[in-house]
């Protein structure tokens, strides 16, 4: 009896882990994150690595998909990367492709700060947390962005237009390169099928 009790118990809990995401709901109760309700962005990827990037959201950017692949030159190596990264509500899914691995983590704080900050200062608020300071700012494809600067962590530079992501620079061992958006295109009809995770993944 203790057997089917176990497995009873426990297969819903492993179902609920492979695809947990309350972007859904939290969209129905909080304001918007983005000031879209979707898009879709292409950006394209220079310096020390070279490829292309696209980031999908809907639901007013509670839920979110980049996927980026992108070649590497570092160390007089060259390797590829090709990545997932789904952003559903408090849940986040950053997934290597090539690898079939994933790590799952959650973070509450956009959700809990858009319950009583406008979206700039939820923004503001997380960014300064993570050690940025706002220096100035710049335009990228007709948007006014806000620019932020990082004394520690990958990211050193970081270009905003109302929280959506416009230009990154990274800055890893051996590597350093920039993510820069080439098209945006507003409330585009974006397939269910794009924010479905790949299944044969190993989660760590």
């Amino acid at each position: 009896m203790k057997p089917l009790m176990y497995v009873i118990f426990f297969t819903p809990l492993i179902c609920w882990s492979q695809w947990p995401g309350n972007s859904e709901s939290i969209n129905k109760k909080t304001p918007a994150k983005y000031p879209l309700q979707s898009g879709v962005i292409a950006y394209t990827i220079s310096g020390g690595a070279s490829g292309t990037a696209t980031l999908y959201f809907d639901r007013n950017g509670w839920r979110a998909l980049e996927h980026r692949t992108i070649q590497i030159n570092r160390y007089g190596t060259t390797s590829t990367e090709d990545r997932k990264e789904l952003t559903d509500g408090d849940y986040i899914y950053k997934i290597n492709l090539t690898s079939a691995t994933g790590e799952k983590t959650k973070d509450e704080r956009w959700s809990g700060l858009m319950t009583y900050k406008t979206n700039a200062q939820a923004f503001e608020a997380i960014m300064v947390s993570r050690g940025g300071n706002k220096v100035g700012t710049d335009t990228l494809l007709g948007k006014p962005c806000n620019k932020w600067v990082f004394e520690k962590g990958p990211v050193t530079h970081l270009w905003v237009w109302e929280g959506i992501p416009m230009k990154i620079i990274k800055k890893l061992p051996g590597l350093s390169y920039e993510q820069t958006a080439t098209s945006f295109t507003e409330s585009s009809e974006i397939e269910e099928a794009t924010f479905v995770l790949p299944e044969e993944i190993v989660w760590k």
